[in-house]
């Protein structure tokens, strides 16, 4: 996770040399970034650095007064510091991922060529959480809790950030790049580890309450112990893609059956004229309602009459 390392002008693959502790780079607070690192990477500064193991009761590294520098990537949180002071031996206690540097202070010419750098793989995180800076008491706080070889075994690593920063906005950042990583190349994900990394690769920040005391933010189902091949996740994948929740299906109302159009009816039959009626007496033309002939008094035949 951490040491103190050689600077090298190149010539280092990071992908061999890297996976576990990252290189340190040529220029000032820097790492040699990978492929999975990504276009999109944020640095910002850091001014002091803890990390505890459980079980433990003292911190392994303690580092104050430092201005380190945060790259937060598309694979990984990493942190350089070219100028550190230890104050003190420190203990690589962390299953030989931390190397012993030296006792006490090295001086600055011994020092030269050398650089503190560590850095968080994405599948190593257990937990994300975050406080702000209100008064005298609570710095902007960053911790990673991460995953250690054993059943039962962790590290918790604090960063203080400068309190112009704000910690609990890069833990969300830190939050949704891990899910998308893990996303983007853990194929083999269960469906109730990807609906939860779906969720946290898009949760809208960490709200953390002063009244409550503790810290706030976000713990992963399922980690990686830090090793080098969960260091190798995502090697030749290229950096990972943005997963959005998946959108509801949509609702298709079919159209409605187009109706045959209703036959038109069939035009109104004209009644024909009656046919004329003449009188049998006289042979006089008379109405269809005329019962009696005008010309001789005769009653007309069918019309009810004498005739």
């Amino acid at each position: 996770m951490y040491a103190v390392r050689e600077v090298e002008e190149g010539g280092l693959d990071p992908l061999e040399y890297g996976l576990v502790v990252p290189l340190p780079g040529f220029e000032r607070d820097t790492v040699v970034l990978e492929d999975r690192d990504g276009a999109d990477v944020t640095t910002l500064r850091c001014k002091g650095l803890r990390m505890q193991t459980n079980g433990e009761k003292k911190p392994f590294l303690k580092v104050g007064d430092i201005s380190a520098q945060l790259f937060v990537t598309d694979c990984r949180l990493a942190f350089a510091c070219s100028k550190f002071d230890k104050g003190g031996g420190w203990v690589g206690g962390v299953s030989a991922l931390a190397l012993n540097a030296g006792s006490k202070v090295l001086a600055a010419n011994r020092r030269r060529g050398k650089m503190l750098v560590g850095h968080i793989r994405y599948p190593w995180i257990q937990s994300v959480y975050a406080q702000n800076h209100v008064t005298f008491h609570y710095t902007e706080k960053l911790r990673i809790v991460v995953k250690l070889p054993g059943d039962e075994s962790w590290t918790m690593v604090d960063f203080e950030l400068p309190k112009d920063l704000d910690a609990t906005a890069l833990g969300a950042e830190i939050v949704r790049r891990a899910a998308r990583f893990r996303l983007a190349h853990e194929p083999e994900l269960g469906e109730e580890e990807r609906a939860q990394f779906v969720e946290l690769a898009n949760i809208e920040g960490i709200v953390w309450e002063r009244e409550q005391g503790k810290l706030a933010g976000h713990s992963f189902k399922t980690h990686w112990p830090v090793g080098e091949k969960s260091s190798r996740i995502g090697i030749g994948a290229g950096p990972a893609v943005v997963q959005a929740p998946p959108a509801p299906e949509p609702i298709s109302v079919p159209e409605p059956a187009a109706m045959a159009p209703e036959p038109a009816p069939p035009p109104a039959a004209t009644a024909e004229p009656p046919a004329p009626r003449f009188c049998g007496a006289c042979g006089a033309e008379h109405g269809a309602d005329d019962r009696f002939c005008g010309a001789c008094g005769s009653g007309l035949e069918g019309s009810g009459g004498d005739g």
